[in-house]
């Protein structure tokens, strides 16, 4: 994937948060492992890998998935 396919998948899932919740900060995935989970706080779907890394998340989940330590604001 190149960095405008990259920018366009994190603006997609902006949009896609920005409309539940009004904002979103970008993380960044650091394990190579792919996961899937629910916000903590939302429940909105999320799906990290070594692939999509950066994911839009609500600030609300993004502060707890910090505190894992598998995760890093960009």
């Amino acid at each position: 994937m190149c960095c405008g396919q990259k920018r366009e998948a994190l603006k997609s899932a902006s949009t896609t948060v920005k409309k539940k919740t009004g904002s979103a900060m970008a993380l960044r995935y650091v394990s190579n492992s792919p996961t899937a989970m629910r916000g903590p706080v939302t429940g909105i779907p999320y799906e990290f890998s070594s692939a999509r890394p950066i994911q839009a998340v609500d600030p609300r989940d993004a502060a707890i998935l910090m505190r894992t330590g598998l995760f890093r604001e960009t």
